[in-house]
């Protein structure tokens, strides 16, 4: 008798810990989240997943444990292994994984601003050149235009010219 309470307290234990493990396995997929923001179906998706695989490895447990034999305190242990987590160490865990997601975000934030002073100036240089040219396809272009616009006159008078010999008749 003594050895059947022996492995029902054992058992017990092992399903606290099994409760404070998927505590921890859900605070990673937290973190996760922060780190790369998800659409509010992909959270559903990763949940799911979560919630089945921490049945299959609580069944898991209990087949290894207590051959299949599903009693309640089994879910007891687990549920307070949870809590227990989730009201706890969860709560240090999680401000000191936002503090440190926050200061990886702002190194990287001057990391880029470092590397972006260089690229800034090769832009700023590349744009002096780029004006000049733009200045000098502007005169270019209001150059055609007003030669076109010549030429389109010279056509232009060349016909009524044309027109009114052949509707008066050769003047010379």
């Amino acid at each position: 008798m003594n050895q059947v309470v022996n492995s029902q307290t054992l058992l017990f234990l092992t399903c606290i810990e099994i409760g404070i493990i998927m505590g921890m396995f859900y605070d990673l997929i937290r973190i996760f989240r922060k780190i790369i923001p998800h659409p509010n179906w992909f959270i559903q998706v990763e949940d799911t997943l979560y919630w089945v695989s921490g049945a299959l490895i609580g069944f898991a447990i209990l087949y290894m444990h207590n051959y299949g034999k599903i009693r309640f305190f089994v879910f007891l242990g687990m549920l307070l292994g949870g809590v227990f987590y989730l009201c706890t160490f969860s709560i240090i865990f999680m401000k000191f994984a936002t503090w440190l997601i926050d200061l990886m975000k702002q190194i990287i934030d001057y990391i880029l601003h470092i590397l972006g002073i260089p690229i800034k100036w090769i832009i700023h240089l590349i744009k002096i050149p780029l004006k000049a040219f733009q200045r000098l396809l502007l005169r270019l272009n209001t150059y055609r235009r007003r030669q076109t616009k010549k030429l389109s006159r010279k056509i232009y008078y060349q016909k009524s010219d044309v027109r009114s010999q052949l509707k008066y008749g050769k003047t010379k």
